[in-house]
């Protein structure tokens, strides 16, 4: 196969898609790579500064 996809039918398995979306470096992936690092540590931190994630 092409672009050394292996010859499974899910088209190489979750590692070769994460490895793909990580080290691709396109636009929509960089920005969704940066939002998605934005909400888990922005979302708590809103959380524990309003009073309602009280862990610490």
């Amino acid at each position: 196969m092409a672009g050394g996809e292996s010859s499974t039918g899910s088209g190489g398995g979750f590692r070769s898609r994460l490895d793909y979306y990580l080290y691709s470096g396109e636009k929509k992936h960089v920005f969704a790579g940066i939002a998605i690092i934005s909400v888990v540590f922005v979302v708590p931190l809103y959380f524990m500064t309003i009073g309602i994630l009280s862990i610490f």
